[in-house]
């Protein structure tokens, strides 16, 4: 956060932030993470305040059998923003422009205060490829209905991600995801995790994408998992 202190008034502006926080973790009754990156990326700054491990749910009713995929169609779903990766991303693309591979863009530019060009910059880059449709947002029905037909999530994150929804859908259609770094690849054992996130890797991960589709992973219903959450020793059904 260096760059950024420079626009503060006050000296004290993060020391008081990090004295806010701390207040507000030591006074809560439980702190749930859903990736065990997360917990232990957490836990490295505040040793002293134990984090539980939860599950996350997923509104299985928009899901059917996974259809039939197009075996060159690649997908990202997120934020055009650097912390994504999406500029290196289409860097591999523009490597493999001449190949069968075809990448489909959904997401919305997000202000970004060190390069407020970024999205910009990148989304006229895509457009002067042939082989990238950026489609902008989609309802979530629709945003579902590309990642069932492509073959592979690709998700270069930079930043380290959480445990997002993005790549449990794309499991439960039976979509491939590679991913960049944090608790993604917590997963599945079948998730490619970039190390490090690169242009090159990403075209060798693209090259290397297995013919054969992935199982559906199945997720809970989210109303059992709530119910966890309220009464941990129930373990019945609501």
């Amino acid at each position: 956060i260096q760059h950024w202190l420079s626009y503060e008034s006050s000296t004290h502006v993060v020391q008081n932030r990090i004295t806010s926080t701390v207040r507000l973790l030591n006074s809560v009754h439980k702190i749930d993470a859903p990736s065990s990156d997360l917990i232990s990326r957490f836990q490295h700054i505040y040793p002293h305040i134990p984090i539980n491990h939860c599950p996350l749910p997923i509104n299985t009713s928009i899901f059917d059998t996974p259809s039939k995929k197009e075996n060159t169609q690649l997908i990202f779903v997120g934020s055009i923003h650097p912390s994504k990766g999406i500029h290196l991303l289409l860097q591999a693309m523009h490597r493999l422009r001449h190949t069968k591979y075809s990448l489909t863009i959904i997401g919305r530019p997000s202000i970004n205060d060190t390069d407020p060009k970024y999205a910009t910059t990148w989304l006229q880059f895509a457009e002067n490829l042939p082989n990238v449709n950026y489609i902008g947002e989609r309802k979530h029905s629709e945003t579902i209905e590309f990642i069932r037909k492509s073959i592979c999530l690709i998700l270069p994150s930079i930043w380290p991600e959480n445990s997002p929804l993005v790549i449990r859908e794309a499991l439960q259609v039976g979509t491939r995801v590679v991913c960049g770094s944090g608790g993604s690849k917590e997963l599945s054992h079948s998730i490619l995790q970039l190390n490090p996130v690169s242009v090159h890797n990403i075209v060798q991960a693209i090259q290397n994408i297995p013919d054969l589709l992935e199982h559906q992973k199945i997720y809970p219903n989210p109303k059992d998992i709530i119910q966890l959450w309220l009464d941990p020793n129930n373990h019945t059904s609501c």
